[in-house]
């Protein structure tokens, strides 16, 4: 299942100290979720306190979210948020549910790589948003939206003291600057964005191609049949007229 291979993934990357690739990772899947849910993508940049339209283009909206990485700590915790809504794993009642670790990874991650300095997470925000003290859920996310989700999840941490990983340097990346951070963002994003509008279309080809096939099977099917008839009815009327 792909919830189960994204979250393997990150956790394998966030445990071997990977965080470029876990970066990559969680980049290609926003952009999954930028395609097949642009309104949540759109949601998450407002609820992050930056002006977004949906009726703005792609690249426009990739951009206002890349620009905005670095000194956005709502998005960053936003961000992990929404990709770990779009990729709940089943516990052990049925229920479909956030995984907190992963969560948290994910939100680490972010941090760890765009973060400038000052705007870094604390360990309060890298507990698992609740609503109603409770995990966030299926039902919560369709009750009260994504917007509303991830606003309360952001609000939570607002008042956060704590900094994670007490003792620690934020992680370099020498000539990986900020700049360079940020173009392979937005690289990665809109390259699955492409690659997966390629596909539908691929997809969606294939689909009419089979269409336009079983219609010439068919006619071609009816045309032998009728052929078949008309013979038949010939050699009927020739054999009568002999008689």
């Amino acid at each position: 299942m792909k919830n189960i291979q994204f979250h393997n993934k990150l956790i394998d990357y966030y445990n071997n100290n990977q965080t470029q690739d876990a970066n990559r990772l969680i980049m290609k899947e926003l952009g999954n979720i930028f395609l097949k849910n642009r309104n949540d993508f759109v949601d998450l940049l407002n609820e992050s306190d930056i002006v977004a339209y949906d009726t703005m283009s792609d690249n426009e909206l990739v951009d206002l979210y890349v620009n905005n990485l670095d000194n956005n700590k709502k998005l960053r915790i936003g961000t992990a948020l929404l990709i770990n809504m779009n990729n709940k794993l089943i516990s052990f009642d049925g229920e479909e549910e956030i995984d907190s670790d992963t969560f948290k990874a994910t939100a680490y991650v972010l941090d760890d790589y765009f973060a400038a300095e000052g705007t870094m997470g604390t360990s309060e925000d890298y507990d698992a948003p609740t609503i109603g003290g409770t995990m966030a859920s299926s039902e919560d996310e369709y009750s009260y939206g994504v917007g509303a989700v991830i606003a309360g999840a952001v609000g939570q941490v607002a008042g956060a003291t704590k900094t994670i990983a007490e003792g620690q340097q934020k992680k370099k990346y020498g000539a990986l600057d900020l700049a360079s951070k940020k173009q392979e963002a937005k690289s990665q994003i809109t390259q699955q964005i492409i690659a997966q509008k390629t596909a539908e279309t691929e997809r969606k080809n294939k689909e009419q191609e089979q269409k336009q096939k079983t219609k010439r099977t068919l006619l071609i099917a009816g045309g032998i049949v009728l052929g078949l008839a008309i013979i038949g009815a010939s050699i009927y009327y020739i054999k009568k007229r002999n008689k």
